[in-house]
């Protein structure tokens, strides 16, 4: 004997051929039960109808007429490029305030290396991002590994090009750097977020991390432009650590706004 919950079961799994022609013992149960009759009717009610052309052309017209046009967007090595040259024009602007007066101290190898690998970095950073700005775009990685391969990337040339010997008192200037680079960040931060919003990006998080971590470039190539000290210690911790201070702020502010947007979504 089939019980009430065994009858319910087999109504959600059954399609309508095995509703139609139930098993002996559904049967019996249907039989003696008043309650399981009236939901077996309803779930035969509920079959859906076939659609008619005249139906479908009203839900067609329903459905165009409240579609809006949207912009297009620009290819994603034009997007890519705006990155960059927003990276370029507040880098340029910064240097011609603040100036480069210890590239001058630094080896050519030192100066160019660091130089080529910050532009590297910088672009294949604008080129993530360019991704992340229309949906559909091939991702080649999460805002986790660009960080981290970037950083790893010019954590490692740095232990190559400068020397391992730390000067006295390094740990304080570390953090006097590291608060600078922060800072000489933040001029980035509003063409990069403008930029951002001519977009259509997914995740506001992973945004956030990417165009963080490219306003940091901006700061660590100031302290490299800037500062005195060559240590290969003091570079990696009061100069790298910039750029993943602001991706780490750039994620957090870009959960906090899809925080807000799913809020505004409930409350709709």
């Amino acid at each position: 004997m089939h019980d009430c919950e065994s009858i319910a079961q087999f109504l959600e799994r059954a399609g309508a051929a095995e509703r139609a022609a139930p098993p002996e013992p559904i049967r019996a149960h249907l039989e003696q039960c008043p309650h399981c009759r009236e939901l077996w009717r309803f779930m035969a009610d509920a079959e859906p109808a076939a659609l008619t052309p005249q139906a479908e052309e009203r839900i067609t017209q329903t459905l165009l007429g409240s579609l809006q046009a949207v912009r297009p967007l620009p290819s994603r090595t034009m997007i890519a490029l705006a990155f960059m040259a927003v990276f370029l024009a507040v880098s340029a602007l910064t240097v011609a305030l603040v100036g480069w007066s210890s590239a001058q101290a630094m080896t050519t190898l030192q100066l160019l290396g660091m130089l080529a690998a910050i532009l590297v970095s910088a672009g294949l950073t604008g080129f993530w991002l360019s991704g992340e700005m229309a949906p559909g775009e091939k991702r080649w990685t999460g805002p986790g590994g660009l960080c981290a391969g970037s950083l790893a990337a010019l954590g490692t040339l740095i232990l190559v090009l400068f020397p391992w010997e730390a000067p006295p008192g390094w740990l304080a200037i570390s953090i006097k750097c590291f608060r600078a680079g922060f800072v000489l960040s933040l001029p980035a931060v509003a063409p990069l977020v403008w930029l951002l919003r001519r977009g259509f990006p997914l995740s506001w998080g992973a945004v956030g991390a990417g165009a963080g971590l490219l306003a940091g470039m901006v700061g660590f190539l100031m302290l490299h432009m800037e500062c005195r000290f060559y240590s290969a210690p003091h570079i990696v911790l009061g100069h790298l650590t910039a750029p993943l201070a602001a991706a780490g702020v750039g994620y957090a502010l870009g959960k906090v706004i899809e925080a807000y947007q799913r809020s505004r979504a409930a409350e709709a």
